[in-house]
C-alpha cells in the first residue's frame, strides 16, 4: 500500500507541474519604444547618434591626389581619391567608384591613371573626381 501512495503523490505533482507549464507564464520587460536620433552640443562639435543603425563616422569631404605633380610627353601617373571622415581619417575609394574627368586634349584618364599624349606647350591641367555625392579637383 505504501507503494501506491508514493505513486499517487508523484502523479499529483506531475499534474500540478503540467498545469504550470501550460499556464503560459511570461516575463516581459518594457522600458520604452524603439528610438533613434541625432543630438549635439551647443557648439555642434560633439554629435551623438542613437538608434538601431548608427553611422560611427560621417563623411565630410573628398580628396584626390596624383603620384606626380607634373608630366612630360607620354608619361603617366596614378590618381587616387579618398573620402575624408569626421574623425580625421581617410578611406581610399576603388577606381570603379570614382568618375574622373579632365578638360584638356593632351591628357586622358583610364584605369586609375592619368596619361599624357604629345604635349605641345606647358599647361596647367585640372582633374576632377566625383563619387557618392562628393567632388574635388
Amino acid at each position: 500500500m505504501f507503494y501506491g501512495r508514493d505513486f499517487l503523490n508523484f502523479f499529483l505533482l506531475a499534474l500540478l507541474c503540467q498545469a504550470f507549464v501550460r499556464a503560459g507564464v511570461e516575463n516581459r520587460g518594457f522600458l520604452g519604444g524603439p528610438f533613434l536620433g541625432v543630438s549635439s552640443d551647443s557648439s555642434g562639435s560633439v554629435v551623438n547618434q542613437v538608434g538601431p543603425i548608427v553611422d560611427l563616422v560621417e563623411t565630410v569631404g573628398m580628396v584626390a591626389r596624383s603620384e606626380k605633380s607634373s608630366l612630360s610627353n607620354n608619361e603617366s601617373t596614378s590618381v587616387d581619391a579618398f573620402l575624408r571622415l569626421d574623425d580625421g581619417t581617410m578611406t581610399e575609394l576603388r577606381e570603379t567608384t570614382v568618375k574622373w574627368s579632365e578638360e584638356h586634349p593632351e591628357l586622358f584618364l583610364a584605369n586609375g591613371f592619368a596619361y599624357t599624349k604629345e604635349i605641345t606647350k606647358r599647361a596647367r591641367i585640372s582633374i576632377s573626381a566625383v563619387s557618392g555625392g562628393f567632388s574635388t579637383k
